[in-house]
């Protein structure tokens, strides 16, 4: 089974960065000779994909993003690696249309979301500032008390 990483987007809402964002640090693991060494973000979602049955991963990189393939190289302790370049960020349609050269047509595929599961792109509700009898949401009734 192939796992799909798009990784061609700038991250423009957290640079300055010198690297990609998907290398971002986030906790750490043990090295192969015991040491603690960070662990970069998208090795979470690698691992997430091997345990899902991945054994092979196509990172979708920018032509900027070299940084990911001296990181991942080849393969890592426990998927091959392969890289197809987008040349700029086109969406992740486009990043899973750039994939399908290397991925065999009979062959299961996974997809890393660009973003978290169960998280959006607009703006989420917000629960309202001041009681209103009018309303009809729980949290603005006087007799209810926050939930939190």
């Amino acid at each position: 089974m192939w796992g799909v990483i798009p990784a061609a987007g700038n991250g423009t809402r957290i640079q300055p960065l010198a690297f990609s964002k998907e290398l971002l640090p986030v906790g750490g693991r043990l090295s192969g000779d015991g040491r603690a060494r960070p662990k970069a973000v998208s090795e979470y979602l690698v691992d997430r994909m091997a345990l899902a049955g991945a054994t092979k991963i196509c990172f979708v990189i920018s032509p900027q993003k070299a940084d990911i393939l001296k990181y991942y190289g080849g393969h890592c302790d426990i998927v091959e690696i392969a890289y197809v370049v987008q040349p700029e960020a086109a969406g992740l349609c486009d990043a899973i249309f750039r994939a399908h050269p290397v991925i065999p047509a009979d062959e299961p595929v996974l997809v890393g979301s660009p973003t978290p599961s169960g998280s959006r792109r607009t703006p989420s509700r917000r629960c309202p500032t001041t009681a209103s009898p009018s309303s009809s949401s729980p949290w603005s009734s006087p007799s209810t008390s926050t939930p939190w």
